[in-house]
């Protein structure tokens, strides 16, 4: 009885430690002591724990592959380059128009300064020129022609004084209208730079 006692304390004691590394499906019913198969499958349970180990170190393994990721072989395209900006040409100033200035005011002169109203008849300017040509032609380029000072506006109206006997005779002249003009008279225009030296330069006489 002892003999067929022993070989099944061994048996549970290696399924003992067998539970305790890793498990393991229920074991068979052992059969009697006493009966023949006892000792068969006593010796198949020794053989057990030797290939218990096994199933334990798969995991490692597992582990071990698990610790490792696979690294996906991804072929990077590199960006295509950018194309440099070309330079934008700045724009041409605008050209600012200067306005014209504007024209001056013309003077305000007011009715030029005559002595034509002396009572007698106007005869014009191309009537004095039959006998005074030199005075006329240089009165004409005067700067009193622009303005329209003519000859009967500083000597008065002609008609009555105009005839070659009148004009010889000063005093008769001078009853028919005829002014000689003093620098009271170019003073309306001239201030008071206008003397007598200024009457002579109203217009050329003959030598």
């Amino acid at each position: 009885m002892r003999r067929s006692a022993l070989p099944a304390l061994m048996l549970a004691c290696l399924l003992a430690c067998a539970e305790k590394e890793t498990p393991a499906p229920a074991p068979a019913t052992a059969p009697a002591a006493g009966t023949p198969a006892a000792q068969p499958a006593a010796a198949a349970t020794k053989a057990e724990p030797a290939a218990a180990p096994a199933p334990a170190q798969a995991p490692k393994a597992a582990e071990t592959t698990a610790a490792k990721p696979a690294v996906p072989s991804t072929t990077v395209t590199p960006p295509a380059p950018t194309p440099a900006a070309l330079p934008v040409p700045a724009p041409a100033p605008t050209p600012v128009a200067t306005p014209a200035p504007a024209p001056a005011p013309a003077p305000s002169v007011g009715p030029m300064p005559t002595l034509a109203n002396n009572g007698h008849a106007a005869v014009g300017a191309g009537a004095c020129r039959m006998c005074h040509r030199i005075q006329h032609d240089s009165w004409s380029a005067s700067a009193h022609a622009k303005k329209g000072l003519d000859c009967e506006a500083c000597h008065g109206n002609g008609a009555d004084y105009k005839a070659m006997p009148v004009m010889k005779n000063l005093a008769a002249a001078k009853a028919a209208g005829l002014v000689m003009p003093g620098p009271d008279f170019c003073r309306k225009c001239h201030g008071a730079k206008a003397d007598a030296a200024l009457l002579p330069r109203a217009h050329a006489h003959k030598a």
